[in-house]
C-alpha cells in the first residue's frame, strides 16, 4: 500500500528578471522597465530588482491583462 502523501504543493511560477523578459520580447530592457512603470506590464520590484512573472506576460501578450 503506498504510503499516504501530504498537502500538495503548487508548482512555483516561473520569475523573469527585466533582461530575460527583454529577450523574450526582443526589445531594450528600458523599455521592458517603462511598461513595468507605467502599469503597462506587470511586475514586481524586490530589493531594487524587477521581476516578471512568466504567466502574466504570457497574458499579456495575448492581450488580456488588464488593471
Amino acid at each position: 500500500m503506498p504510503a499516504p502523501q501530504g498537502p500538495s504543493r503548487a508548482e512555483p511560477f516561473a520569475c523573469l528578471t527585466v533582461e530575460e523578459a527583454a529577450a523574450a520580447l526582443r526589445v531594450d530592457i528600458s523599455d521592458v522597465i517603462e511598461a513595468i512603470r507605467g502599469g503597462a506590464l506587470p511586475g514586481n520590484e524586490l530589493r531594487g530588482h524587477w521581476r516578471i512573472n512568466s504567466a502574466d506576460l504570457e497574458t499579456w501578450l495575448k492581450g488580456a491583462w488588464r488593471q
